[in-house]
């Protein structure tokens, strides 16, 4: 990081720095309050997303060769897209720090890539699963719940849950803007890694979400059915 020196603060005794001393301040690079500029670059030690981005899509090539029951298809295409985000990731460790790139481009193509990867692996609902986290809904009485609740809230909800797409950006605005010392790479660590834990269950853990199992659960669904069931996962 720049450096440069200023005069010694009246007041502070030439004995604490010695006579004619100064004192040597860090120059902030631009943009740096807003967690733009401060990343490593191509040169530097790789980002935390990235590190686990290689680790991500590398478990995702492997756990489409281990199962053996899924078709052939879609484990060639499982592999492709896992291939990619290792392109992806890739071009972001060798290309210069970009503030546009690795701030608003590269990771939400990573998140992405992982999300349609990692649901070219699903094979088959497993029933003992679904039975076993049905039976939790139960217990905690869910259905009870859900029938009870008024049909303007119950939309208001599903608006909610489907807003989970548009959230993060919003949220990374927020965090830049309103955060006192935001750090753009440790917003995406979080987001990335927390998703890739949750898609790398899915080769072993598969079930349907609950409005798919759920009788006559008409246009309440809808919305939500509708951003979600063109190859995707939950």
């Amino acid at each position: 990081m720049a450096r440069r020196i200023v005069n010694q603060p009246k007041g502070l005794a030439t004995s604490d720095l010695g006579r004619g001393a100064a004192i040597v301040e860090p120059i902030c690079p631009p943009f740096a309050h807003y967690g733009i500029g401060t990343t490593m670059s191509s040169a530097g030690p790789l980002r935390p997303w990235e590190i686990a981005s290689v680790i991500f899509f590398a478990y995702t090539i492997a756990a489409a060769i281990a199962v053996s029951s899924l078709a052939a298809q879609r484990r060639l295409q499982a592999v492709a897209a896992a291939a990619m985000g290792l392109l992806v990731t890739g071009a972001s460790i060798l290309v210069p720090e970009t503030p546009v790139l690795h701030g608003w481009v590269l990771p939400p193509a990573l998140l992405l890539l992982a999300y349609w990867s990692s649901g070219r692996l699903f094979v088959a609902p497993m029933p003992a699963i679904e039975t076993a986290l049905a039976g939790i809904d139960c217990m905690l009485r869910v259905p009870w719940l859900a029938a009870r609740t008024p049909r303007g809230v119950a939309e208001i909800l599903e608006v909610a849950y489907a807003g989970v797409y548009p959230l993060i950006p919003i949220a990374l605005v927020i965090f830049l803007f309103h955060t006192p010392a935001p750090n753009i790479d440790r917003f995406w660590a979080v987001i990335l890694i927390t998703d890739y834990l949750c898609f790398g269950v899915l080769p072993w853990v598969q079930t349907r979400p609950p409005r798919a199992l759920e009788a006559g659960a008409g246009r309440r669904h809808r919305l939500h059915a509708a951003g979600v069931s063109r190859g995707a996962h939950e």
